[in-house]
């Protein structure tokens, strides 16, 4: 009991990532101490005796901040800011968490292998075997075994209709795009299962699934999990 149960929250970009990871967290800080890793653009958290408290939130504005100049420049200024978001994540966020409180749950809003090796395919490094993709991303952000990864699948175009209304969409959401993306997630998973990076996975649909249904199936598949470990 005393070890920490980490799952990661995977999927394209409108599938419901965030709101999933909050609504978990939330669920779970009524009976355990949870230490949440947030999307690029939030600061993360940790929900410790039923307190909330952010982590580095300036720093994280800051590089935020280069994702979002990234975007109107080209793809190596994203690269270089998408790095140093895993950086930040791997070797500064994720070490604090666990020293400092102890978590019984990590939760990951996006995986920084899984994430990261979409990203750059999508960009053009295709070519590059994922095994290699892996060993570079871990340099920047650290080795990263995790307990399960939640693939949160749903129709290109309804992730893409999502995405546009958010406030701020990133400019390389186009639906061909999430299109790629979508096909990508179970291969790249799948090699990490055999790279014994991920240790389960499961996927659960929320173009068909409401957010309660999914949030409390993630919540489910976690404390049973945590129970028996």
């Amino acid at each position: 009991m005393s070890e920490i149960y980490t799952t990661s929250i995977v999927g394209p970009d409108g599938s419901g990532k965030t709101t999933t990871v909050n609504m978990v967290a939330s669920m779970l800080g009524k009976s355990y101490s949870v230490g949440v890793l947030a999307s690029l653009r939030n600061p993360s958290y940790v929900i410790h005796k039923g307190n909330q408290k952010l982590l580095f939130p300036t720093l994280t504005s800051k590089v935020a901040m280069l994702y979002e100049k990234g975007q109107d420049n080209n793809p190596l200024a994203l690269f270089a800011s998408f790095l140093s978001y895993i950086a930040m994540q791997g070797r500064l966020i994720e070490p604090h968490i666990v020293k400092n409180y102890h978590p019984d749950v990590l939760l990951q809003d996006r995986h920084r292998v899984v994430d990261s090796i979409i990203m750059f395919r999508y960009y053009g490094m295709k070519d590059v075997p994922i095994n290699i993709m892996t060993s570079a991303v871990e340099t920047v952000g650290g080795k990263s075994v995790i307990d399960d990864l939640i693939l949160l699948t749903i129709s290109p175009e309804m992730a893409y209709k999502r995405s546009l209304q958010k406030k701020k969409s990133d400019n390389h959401e186009s639906l061909q795009t999430i299109s790629k993306m979508v096909v990508l997630y179970p291969t790249v998973i799948n090699h990490l299962v055999r790279m014994k990076r991920i240790r389960n996975w499961a996927s659960l649909d929320t173009g068909t699934l409401n957010q309660n249904t999914v949030a409390n199936n993630v919540y489910t598949r976690i404390t049973r999990s945590k129970m028996v470990k």
